[in-house]
Parts: C-alpha cells; structure tokens; sequence
C-alpha cells in the first residue's frame, strides 16, 4: 500500500514527489516486531570534480551548478517490494 501511494503522489502532487527524486523509508515488520530504514538516495555522479564547476572554490550546495544524485525512488520501489511485497487479487 505504501509504495502505491507513493507511485499515486508522482501524479497527483508533482512538484513534491516524482520519479526523478529520492526515498527515505522507515519500515516496521509486523512479524518481527524489527523496525529497519532505506536510504533511497542515489549515488553521486561518477566524473563530477571541483574542475567541472569553472569559477567556484567549491561544489555549490544548491542551484544549477549543485552536485546532484542519480534518482534512486525507483530501484527503492524494487528493494522494498523484493523484501517486503505481495501481491493479492481480490
């Protein structure tokens, strides 16, 4: 159910959730009383240098110029569903 309506989110509310962002899930098991976390954030760039940024003494923090991670929502989808999913037809 959670994944769902983090899928229904991407279409309804776009501007604060999407398929090109990340996730941060706290999951709580029912069947071993455990409570886990994801971090769904992507890796960062691979060939990202201070030399990619001509002008700047550091990698800016926000802006155009900010050193951004590759969108990790989805393959987060897939973990948790491998690990945690079913699926039930009523």
């Amino acid at each position: 159910a959670a994944l769902t309506i983090n899928a229904v989110l991407n279409v309804v509310y776009p501007h604060m959730s999407g398929l090109g962002g990340d996730l941060m899930a706290l999951i709580y098991d029912h069947s071993t009383e455990e409570i886990t976390e994801m971090n769904g954030s992507g890796q960062a760039g691979e060939n990202i240098s201070l030399e990619t940024f001509d002008g700047y003494d550091e990698i800016p923090e926000r802006g155009p110029k900010s050193a951004l991670t590759v969108p990790g929502a989805v393959g987060a989808w897939w973990e948790l569903h491998q690990k945690y999913g079913k699926f039930a037809i009523f």
